[in-house]
């Protein structure tokens, strides 16, 4: 089996805003700002983008952001559906974008809609949840699948006892979203008395 996409593209830099309910900045210049961070960890810059990747639900239209950032020319853009749960989808286009020579240097936009009160921290901590859940147990439900199968041709119980462990992942995610706290501007600062 072919490989076409491996050794084509790689993540060369990440970026991302301070983590907030209230950031008191629009998802247009949240976007950006994160944009701009992984292209200086990249040794980047707007100019060397020129190609976008981003959700079907995400509310940052690309043009506004195109000329936000100072983007000069896009020769790839797609949309991947959905949101979170597509990350492998938005990483799969942009490496598609590079490989094809269609774009050297795509972004993706990984913002999910919220309403202003409750962006930022659970954003932050769901979306860091869905790629390390997704990370770490889509071998675990492959090896699921395989294992409730026994080696034969894989059913519809099958799936539906190895879905077991995305339900405990989503579980495990509400749960975790009661141990955040707030750390950008709306974070209430307590005084620290002098010792």
């Amino acid at each position: 089996m072919t490989r076409p996409l491996q050794g084509a593209a790689a993540i060369v830099g990440a970026g991302q805003t301070e983590f907030s309910k209230n950031a008191g900045r629009s998802e247009t210049r949240l976007a950006g700002e994160a944009i701009l961070a992984a292209l200086a960890d990249a040794g980047l810059g707007p100019g060397d983008v020129d190609g976008l990747v981003s959700y079907t639900i995400d509310p940052v239209e690309e043009t506004e952001l195109v000329r936000a950032i100072g983007i000069q020319e896009v020769g790839w853009s797609s949309r991947v559906p959905y949101g979170g749960g597509g990350s492998q989808g938005v990483l799969l286009h942009a490496a598609a974008a590079v490989a094809s020579g269609a774009a050297m240097v795509p972004y993706t936009i990984i913002k999910e809609v919220n309403p202003d009160e409750v962006k930022g921290s659970a954003t932050g901590a769901m979306n860091f949840l869905v790629f390390s859940l997704s990370a770490f147990l889509a071998p675990v439900f492959g090896f699921a699948l395989m294992h409730l199968s026994g080696g034969k041709a894989l059913t519809l119980e099958n799936f539906q006892q190895a879905d077991t462990i995305w339900a405990a992942a989503i579980v495990l995610s509400l749960v975790l979203t009661f141990f955040l706290r707030e750390t950008g501007a709306g974070a209430k600062h307590v005084a620290v008395p002098a010792s």
